[in-house]
């Protein structure tokens, strides 16, 4: 079960694109070479026999996919089975069906939703990896699916706005300081990022004073 959904999970990626390119066939079969001879050990070892697990990999998919909400619905499927494995079993597969995606010439909407799904449900982000991959993410501006720093901040929207106030320390004359309590302006804004090399996007959220 676990050798079938790594292998449908890379052929869905191919499914979402529309068409099926030897570029993307060439890195499909990269990315299950690089699974099999890394250091990840999967429960079952995967099939030294690739063309032939492609090749049935196509078979179950082939009547059971007919439109990209069948093909989102069976990535979610084969993430929640896959989000049993271990941390650094999970991030390899992750790699591996990014790298299939970014091996097209423009990574469309249909290949994002696919991706972001399988992403989403395989759970990636729990506990203690996930608490520092988001902090890291928001002091650095990087991308928390492939860790690039190129990214752009294409959007910035106000969604809330209040009078409050803070403290402020001043110096008299005399050299003495001396805290007030002042009226000032806080704004609540949403920054929209997206990632120049994988096209994720993600949002992130800050308090800041006008």
């Amino acid at each position: 079960m676990i050798n079938n959904a790594v292998y449908d999970s890379l052929v869905l990626m191919i499914f979402a694109d529309g068409d099926v390119e030897k570029e993307e066939l060439n890195q499909l079969y990269s990315s299950i070479k690089y699974l099999r001879d890394s250091n990840v050990t999967f429960k079952n070892k995967i099939n030294e026999n690739i063309s032939q697990e492609v090749d049935e990999s196509f078979k179950r998919l082939k009547n059971k996919i007919q439109d990209q909400h069948s093909i989102v619905s069976a990535m979610c499927e084969n993430g929640q089975l896959l989000s049993k494995l271990k941390i650094n079993e999970k991030k390899a597969i992750v790699l591996a069906i990014e790298s299939v995606m970014k091996s097209d010439d423009e990574i469309d909407e249909r290949e994002r939703e696919t991706y972001a799904a399988f992403k989403k449900s395989i759970n990636l982000d729990s506990g203690f990896w996930g608490i520092f991959k988001k902090l890291g993410r928001a002091l650095s501006s990087s991308c928390e699916i492939c860790m690039s720093t190129n990214v752009v901040n294409y959007k910035i929207k106000e969604i809330d706005r209040w009078r409050g106030r803070k403290e402020v320390t001043e110096r008299l004359a005399s050299g003495k300081t001396r805290t007030k309590n002042v009226s000032t302006t806080y704004v609540k804004n949403c920054y929209f990022w997206r990632c120049n090399e994988c096209g994720a996007e993600w949002e992130i959220i800050r308090k800041e004073e006008k």
